[in-house]
């Protein structure tokens, strides 16, 4: 494995001195190779695993993200909500490497992780990065590839990331009082069966879920390895096809990864519900079913 990347590093170098080569066109999702061919772009590189393994070894250039980083801090149920002051989050993601004019790999740690990979690709996009990938099977697909760690860390980028928000992405929770009340799109509860019974583990003051929303754990998008489906399997899982689709958990950081997968699976209209069961659960004027 380890020459077949070796052999990949020097394909990609010589495809980026060839004079006019241009870089191949990526999906949401990326493999080994395809992160190597955004490192040959200067991507800035995203590590959203927890900061006791980013110490243990990252993808040459990571930066430490937490997806918390970036919440409303105004009240504490409103963590899944993003930050409402755009300095701030200009000023956060520029100090992470960020730019407008350069691709952005995030990877994590699927079988260990929640989805903060995919929730801060769904951010990214909300927030307006047109050029945001994430590595498929996150940093044991790119070491069972060949790829090394290292426990440099660089240090904060300058500049400032230019805020140009993408609602169509996000779900706020007066459209999901709507839909929960009346239908017109598939509510999906991406977080563990026990959760969506009842079981309030992470704070939350009321158990249940949403009514109408359908069961949906955001594991049974990935491979034993922590790879995603295939998309052919994955639009099986959503029905009917064609269908809007929004998607919430506990805070949207495992919704926001299946948004993530939905959307490079060609679902047509998807969204994460950011505020999520935190946001929900403490409005006590919205109703909770339990079964």
């Amino acid at each position: 494995m380890k020459l077949a990347m070796q052999a990949l590093v020097a394909t990609l170098v010589l495809a980026g001195s060839a004079p006019c080569a241009a870089p191949p066109v990526l999906g949401r999702f990326v493999d080994a190779a395809g992160a190597w061919s955004l490192l040959g772009q200067q991507a800035a590189v995203l590590d959203a695993r927890t900061a006791a393994a980013y110490r243990k070894g990252h993808i040459a250039g990571a930066r430490l993200v937490a997806w918390d980083a970036f919440s409303d801090t105004s009240a504490p149920l409103a963590k899944g909500l993003l930050s409402s002051d755009r300095e701030l989050l200009g000023r956060l993601l520029g100090a992470l490497g960020v730019r407008g004019d350069r691709p952005v790999l995030v990877y994590g740690d699927p079988l260990a992780g929640w989805g903060e990979e995919g929730r801060i690709a769904w951010m990214l996009e909300h927030l307006g990065h047109r050029d945001v990938h994430v590595l498929d099977g996150g940093v044991n697909a790119w070491t069972a590839a060949g790829g090394t760690l290292t426990r440099d860390v660089p240090p904060p980028a300058t500049g400032k990331f230019e805020i140009l928000p993408v609602p169509a992405v996000s779900a706020a929770v007066a459209e999901v009082q709507r839909v929960s009340a009346s239908g017109g799109a598939i509510l999906l509860d991406t977080r563990t069966p026990d959760e969506y019974r009842g079981a309030t583990w992470y704070g939350a003051p009321r158990g249940g879920h949403i009514p109408r929303a359908q069961l949906f754990p955001w594991q049974q998008l990935l491979d034993p390895a922590g790879k995603l489906l295939p998309v052919e399997r994955i639009r099986t899982l959503v029905a009917p096809a064609g269908s809007p689709v929004i998607a919430y958990c506990t805070g949207g950081v495992r919704s926001g990864f299946v948004y993530w997968a939905l959307a490079h699976a060609g679902v047509a209209s998807v969204k994460n519900y950011p505020g999520s069961w935190w946001e929900w659960s403490g409005r006590r004027d919205l109703p909770v079913e339990k079964d």
